[in-house]
């Protein structure tokens, strides 16, 4: 019976010790959801040995005077003339393991409850000079801010919160200095996300949220705009590194009897492999209210990037997208596409160069008037990365006259010391459709400081210089613009 008890013993403290052991250099590389997953697995295995010791401990009660049964044979066989006070310090020494147990569990889910909350956030001002009207050479000054809070939270393993407030603002627009209403404060981001949903690859995200798939070329949460943008959203992701998200979003909601809804709807998938990622995807627009209004249009796509790399450190990169987008916008039937083209090279060397070669193609409308449109439209992509610092292409289509846009670039970018980053981009753009087709020549100088881990500190130059088509378009004159940004992180 000794040897019995003695071995129940030794496992409570081989398992005690397990427990005991100082957690702190994993936990340390390890997410909090790792730690949560980690300490469920350990209340179950702790549930399965605490049924097992129960069932020892019965056993041995019975010995120390109740009667023997069947399942008591083999211990009163081994009981060896152990005394009743031998058999109590035994059990005593049990009830102290399991103490340990209990109390290693105890604050182990009070570590984890620690981390159920984070807060961040962003403080971001940006100083505009813009001369971009081609004719009178006015420009317009404006100090644009933007200021988020971020909080997560994390109220149950497998279950996350995220609300983020924030206000974006044009210095001056407030009425005065006792204007407290407030008006551009908005809960940018609300929503709540479950994690491997019944144990599969399954999460589901539901709420105001951000879009970013593909690049950023059809939907993206616009980083550079002061408001930025979000959809009030529904998405399902099923898979890991390799996935597929199912997104349905709500653009008007009319709230009235007899006037439709505005709809989006997404398919989006991603292959990742170890140096290739390829992205189908499907986007659908559908504006339910009639006349000029009405809109049904699908944009399907393709785009792989992917990369090589030497023995010595230098990466050539690629990425090509196409899409082709069909339906139906008031009487016109939608017929358009879009191409791009990006090749890369980054250097080993302390500078960390990097050079980019690209061509990005929109469709245009050749005759407007003909019942067919066939002038490419994202409203809800990110042009300010792709097609010039300047932003006079946010709206392709308004921008051309329907006519589309071809976009070649060459961007070079260093670094000149360890906290200094400096980059020029130069773009040649030229209609696709029409006569006259170049529009000109765009040269963007940008630098970007680290002042320290918080703060980072942008400066960017930009001139246009028109060519025949811009210039009947809007005018003669050099375009300029000109920024300072400071953006601090907590």
């Amino acid at each position: 019976m000794r040897s019995a008890v003695k071995q129940v013993c030794l496992a409570v403290v081989a398992w005690a010790a397990f427990l005991g052991a100082d957690p702190s250099p994993v936990m340390a590389q390890e997410s909090t959801v790792e730690q949560l997953k980690e300490l469920q697995e350990l209340r179950l295995e702790v549930g399965r040995r605490r049924a097992e010791l129960q069932r020892e401990l019965r056993l041995l009660k019975q010995v120390m005077g109740e009667e023997a049964t069947e399942e008591l044979a083999p211990f009163e066989r081994s009981l060896g003339g152990m005394s009743a006070d031998e058999v109590s310090a035994e059990l005593r020494m049990l009830r102290e393991e399991l103490e340990r147990l209990r109390d290693q569990l105890v604050q182990t889910q009070l570590g984890a409850q620690e981390e159920r909350f984070a807060v961040s956030g962003q403080a971001r001002t940006r100083f505009e000079w813009n001369d971009a009207d081609f004719a009178s050479g006015q420009a317009d000054l404006a100090q644009l801010m933007r200021s988020r809070v971020r909080v997560v939270g994390r109220p149950y393993i497998q279950t996350r919160v995220v609300v983020e407030l924030q206000d974006a603002r044009l210095w001056g627009e407030e009425t005065g200095t006792r204007d407290a209403d407030a008006d551009q404060i908005d809960f940018r981001q609300a929503y709540f996300e479950l994690d491997e949903v019944y144990s599969r690859p399954v999460y589901v995200r539901l709420g105001r949220q951000e879009l970013d798939h593909a690049g950023g070329r059809i939907v993206s949460p616009g980083p550079w705009s002061n408001q930025g943008q979000a959809f009030d959203a529904v998405r399902v992701r099923y898979g890991g590194s390799s996935h597929v998200d199912v997104v349905y979003g709500k653009l008007v909601e009319s709230g009235a009897a007899g006037v439709r809804d505005r709809n989006l709807y997404g398919l989006f998938g991603t292959v990742a492999q170890e140096r290739l990622v390829v992205e189908p995807y499907t986007l659908v627009e559908h504006d339910k209210r009639g006349g000029a209004e009405r809109l049904l249009r699908a944009s399907a796509g393709l785009r792989a990037a992917g990369s090589a790399a030497t023995a010595t450190g230098h990466v050539f990169g690629y990425r090509v997208e196409g899409v082709l987008q069909v339906g139906e916008n008031a009487t016109q039937d939608i017929l358009a596409w879009m191409g791009a083209a990006n090749l890369s090279y980054s250097g080993p060397a302390w500078t960390r160069p990097r050079v980019d070669l690209g061509l990005d193609w929109l469709s245009g409308d050749d005759d407007p008037a003909d019942g067919d449109r066939k002038a490419f439209e994202a409203p809800f992509a990110s042009r300010h990365q792709y097609l010039g610092h300047m932003d006079l292409f946010e709206d392709v289509p308004a921008a051309t006259g329907q006519r589309g846009l071809a976009d070649f670039y060459l961007k070079g970018e260093m670094s000149a010391s360890e906290d200094v980053r400096i980059g020029l981009h130069v773009h040649h753009f030229a209609l696709v459709e029409g006569q006259e087709k170049n529009l000109g020549q765009e040269a963007d100088v940008v630098l970007s400081y680290a002042f320290n881990p918080a703060c980072t500190i942008g400066w960017g130059g930009m001139i246009f210089v028109p060519s025949d088509a811009m210039k009947a378009m809007r005018g003669e004159d050099p375009a300029f613009k000109t920024y300072l940004q400071t953006e601090v992180r907590f």
